[in-house]
């Protein structure tokens, strides 16, 4: 009888548990469609179409195309492009991409559902740490959805931060470095007192090594971020004498290291063969000052807030800063409410903090998290003497809103113990945490987050059908030169024309092969800058000898419209073959100077 009423007890948890899963997962499917409008969208145009959304889409394509994104064919002609130079440790979301593109070859449908499936990984992995860490079930799903629908995650769609999205890692990474912190486990004894000691049942451990893992495959800012917060958890314990503690972090810190440089092996690899390039990507030390988090970041009203009066005191005080604030960072009202009541526990609480209490791990963590990357802080430090590679520091904001909502759970969750009444109320706690979610969600979500779909829908089809064009008039497989020069990666606008941009006619092409893309610093880019900066029968000589068809001019990259190029390419190559139906680029065919040059001679 016992056995039988264990066992109806444990089918009952396992419903409940499966229930508030189901509940989190409908709730969000809901709440993207009401959020981004997605009875709007077309999965066939990508949500983002500029900046680096359009960089994203590269690495889709050429996962398409020549089954890694390392190698591009079509891109950087003559020579390719290969993308060792700039490093990426995201070789599990390059694998989800992997995958969904063997369901589909449409670059723009696997753009769409890589950055839809974002908002419930999120979701699951933030539910399950909320009820590991032993915040009940219908509160942890609220958190949970509060967490999934920052306005980060909005505003890194809209950026084209599609990896940045999938912040997934970070609750993990949370709940590994309170484990170490909070002596689960045992104690032993130590001169006639109790001295915890950090252990792992066997269970846990695998867990842990998939997280570590995890970490290391999904981006080097939250695997960064992570070790972090492992280092301060090894120094936690250190100070309560926990030495096993501490080398747990420092083991757990070794590990996802080896993890990112696992992943990097074939960029390092590459560069021991080929030789440095520093000029690929390229840190100043002052950029951690410059991207660096605010606490005004996290907890005042986004410039895009629903109560105009709010937003209209973020832009005055963006307008009075010679670096405006962000948005990505904003927490949210709960958010705000959790991240403040944790700095007034830390400051007020003059019992020392136990081993056992979760909210006094929470606060130091979250005070170390706002030291690390505020402005000044010791993001720069590091920085000044270990470099600049790690620059954006105002990302830290997800790590600290997750511990800031983990405390509005501890808190709620202890308010509710006070008030049996209402927890076991079959109404009533469902219709606090119903008016919680809703009130909330409407307070960090904005119409701002949803995607310009018609205006994206327009020039998307204006491409493609202008590139169709293309083919049609030249040979398969033909290469084109694309103007204006423009370094590759990261070079930013140049004048009217966004970076990337170059990247729009081969993302709707089949067999062209495009100049852009080689990277800077290499043999490729610079040989495409000495003929770009060629007198233009020169160089029209040069791209005929070296196999180019066509030469493509994006006028938004030159302050006259490129108005003088044309007028130089018109006399050696007659008129324009193609407009683009938004007479922004145009189409020279290099057969006209063949043909010229036998009529008249050189």
């Amino acid at each position: 009888m016992s056995a039988r009423m264990t066992e109806t007890c444990v089918s009952r948890r396992f419903l409940k548990t499966a229930g508030d899963y189901a509940l989190a997962l409908g709730l969000c499917f809901v709440i993207l469609v009401i959020t981004l409008k997605l009875r709007r969208a077309d999965l066939h145009v990508p949500f983002a179409y500029h900046g680096d959304s359009l960089f994203t889409q590269l690495w889709i394509k050429g996962i398409i195309e020549n089954g890694w994104y390392l190698h591009q064919e079509r891109v950087g002609f003559p020579g390719g492009s290969d993308l060792y130079d700039f490093p990426m440790a995201d070789n599990f979301h390059f694998g989800v991409l992997k995958l969904l593109a063997l369901l589909s070859s449409d670059t723009a449908v696997i753009f769409n559902v890589f950055y839809l499936l974002s908002f419930p990984l999120v979701l699951l992995t933030a539910l399950a740490v909320l009820r590991q860490l032993g915040i009940s079930g219908r509160l942890a799903v609220v958190l949970a959805l509060l967490y999934t629908f920052l306005p980060f995650h909005f505003l890194r769609g809209l950026r084209g931060h599609v990896f940045l999205m999938s912040y997934f890692m970070v609750p993990p990474a949370v709940l590994v470095a309170l484990w170490i912190c909070l002596a689960r486990g045992g104690s032993s004894p130590s001169q006639g007192q109790t001295r915890h000691v950090t252990t792992f049942t066997k269970s846990q451990w695998l867990v842990v090594f998939s997280i570590c893992l995890g970490l290391a495959s999904t981006g080097i800012y939250y695997a960064f971020f992570a070790c972090f917060l492992f280092g301060v958890a090894g120094l936690i314990c250190l100070s309560r004498s926990n030495v096993r503690g501490a080398v747990i972090g420092l083991a757990l810190i070794g590990l996802v290291s080896l993890g990112v440089v696992a992943n990097l092996m074939p960029n390092i690899l590459y560069r021991h063969t080929h030789g440095a390039n520093p000029e690929a990507v390229v840190r100043v030390l002052a950029a951690p000052e410059v991207f660096g988090m605010k606490i005004t970041q996290l907890v005042l009203p986004m410039s895009m807030h629903r109560i105009g009066w709010l937003a209209q005191q973020k832009t005055a005080y963006n307008a009075a800063l010679p670096v405006g604030c962000s948005d990505f960072g904003y927490l949210g009202l709960f958010g705000v409410l959790g991240f403040t009541g944790l700095l007034g526990r830390f400051l007020f609480r003059k019992a020392r903090p136990s081993a056992h209490d979760l909210l006094d791990i929470v606060q130091i963590f979250n005070v170390c998290a706002v030291l690390l990357a505020t402005v000044g802080g010791f993001g720069m430090v590091a920085s000044l003497f270990a470099g600049a590679w790690l620059r954006c520091f105002e990302r830290m904001s997800i790590v600290i809103a997750f511990l800031a909502l983990l405390a509005v759970g501890v808190f709620v969750n202890q308010w509710l113990e006070r008030f049996p009444r209402i927890s076991r109320s079959r109404f009533l706690l469902p219709g606090i945490l119903g008016c919680m979610l809703a009130g909330a969600l409407w307070e960090e979500t904005s119409s701002f987050f949803v995607p310009s779909y018609a205006a994206v829908r327009k020039e998307y089809a204006q491409d493609a059908c202008f590139v169709k064009q293309i083919e049609a008039n030249l040979s398969p497989g033909a290469a084109i030169f694309q103007l204006p020069y423009v370094p590759f990666p990261e070079n930013g606008f140049l004048h009217r024309m966004g970076d990337y941009e170059h990247f729009r006619a081969y993302l709707h092409s089949r067999t062209l092969h495009w100049s852009y893309g080689a990277i800077k610093g290499r043999a490729g880019d610079a040989w495409q800058k000495r003929t770009a900066s060629l007198p233009a029968e020169q160089m029209v000589s040069q791209l005929l000898a070296a196999g180019f068809e066509a030469i493509y001019v994006d006028r938004h990259g030159f302050d006259d419209n490129g108005a003088r190029l044309e007028q130089e390419l018109t006399q050696l190559l007659g008129q324009p073959v193609l407009v683009s139906p938004d007479a922004r680029f145009v189409l020279f065919k290099l057969s006209n100077y063949e043909a010229a040059s036998a009529r008249y001679g050189p």
